[in-house]
């Protein structure tokens, strides 16, 4: 009887390192969302390329807020509010395109040794 909240990670790069569904596979990954019912979808979460300017993934970002507001729209999962995109080097960008959770590790903790 328990339900875990989730966001579903989209990697909208296509970078063979990190994890994540491709945007293109989103749709149908939603559509088997009702197979878990014990999954409660919450939002997406994003990671971005390591870049030196950070101004050069502000189109992943937006494709990103993009894709958030159309699934909203359908109002299909009751509780989807969550955009995670940004971290510690990039969060301002994020959030002026729509993130609403950022992950600020190395600027709350410093840098890993």
């Amino acid at each position: 009887g328990r339900t875990m909240e989730v966001l579903i990670e989209v990697n909208p790069a296509g970078e063979e390192q990190k994890g994540g569904i491709a945007p293109g596979e989103l749709p149908a990954f939603l559509d088997r969302m009702g197979d878990f019912p014990s999954l409660r979808l919450r939002g997406l979460m994003a990671m971005t390329p390591n870049v030196a300017n950070v101004e050069n993934n502000r189109h992943y970002y937006l494709q990103m807020r993009e894709i958030y507001d159309k699934i909203r729209e359908q109002d299909r999962f009751p509780g989807f509010s969550i955009l995670s995109m940004g971290m510690s080097s990039d969060y301002e960008l994020a959030v002026e395109c729509g993130s609403n959770m950022v992950r600020l590790g190395r600027a709350l903790f410093g840098a890993r040794t």
